[in-house]
């Protein structure tokens, strides 16, 4: 289970993952979370809402999907809204990230 609310400025790192730059000179890898959560669940629902300024830039419910095109860029998709290209728009911008989802494990909590 994951709930997490982030504020704090967007980056990618020299790996090409989302950071963000939260307070006390910390760093929460957004890209590590949606890998995760990806990973731990056979069909991973989400729910994020990403705010600049106030202002609402992402409010999506739904299937956590990852997408690799023809040049082997991954995406991440959120009911059908590309999720990974928002963020990269908005690197440099100090955004409010809220993640949250409730699925269970595929591994229904044991690890092998």
């Amino acid at each position: 289970m994951t709930n997490m609310n982030i504020l704090g400025k967007l980056d990618i790192d020299d790996n090409g993952e989302f950071i963000v730059h939260i307070e006390d000179n910390q760093i929460v890898n957004i890209s590590k979370i949606l890998d995760n959560i990806f990973e731990s669940q056979l069909r991973p629902q989400v729910d994020i809402k990403i705010f600049k300024n106030g202002r609402l830039l992402f409010d999506e419910q739904g299937g956590l999907f990852l997408h690799t095109d023809n040049q082997k860029v991954e995406s991440y998709f959120v009911c059908g809204v590309n999720l990974s290209k928002l963020l990269f728009y908005n690197t440099e911008e100090f955004l409010e990230i809220t993640i949250k989802n409730e699925g269970k494990s595929r591994y229904n909590g044991k690890k092998s």
